[in-house]
C-alpha cells in the first residue's frame, strides 16, 4: 500500500509540473501563491513530500489553472 502511495504522490507531482510549465508559470511564482516555500513546492513536484491532503492538491492546481 505504501508504494502505491509513493507512486500517486509522483504522478500527482508530474501533473502539478507538466500544467504549471504548460501554463509558463515558474515554481518560484507558484510556490508563494500556494502558502509553501520553493523547496516544499520542490518536494511536491518531485513526488517527494509527505502528509499531502486533497484540499492542498486540489489548491495548487486551482493555482496553476487545473480544474
Amino acid at each position: 500500500m505504501k508504494d502505491e502511495i509513493g507512486i500517486l504522490v509522483k504522478a500527482i507531482g508530474n501533473v502539478i509540473r507538466k500544467t504549471r510549465e504548460s501554463k509558463g508559470m515558474t515554481q518560484e511564482e507558484v510556490a508563494p501563491q500556494a502558502g509553501i516555500t520553493i523547496d516544499e513546492y520542490l518536494e511536491l513536484e518531485n513526488g517527494l513530500i509527505k502528509n499531502v491532503t486533497k484540499e492542498e492538491i486540489d489548491i495548487f492546481l486551482t493555482l496553476i489553472g487545473k480544474d
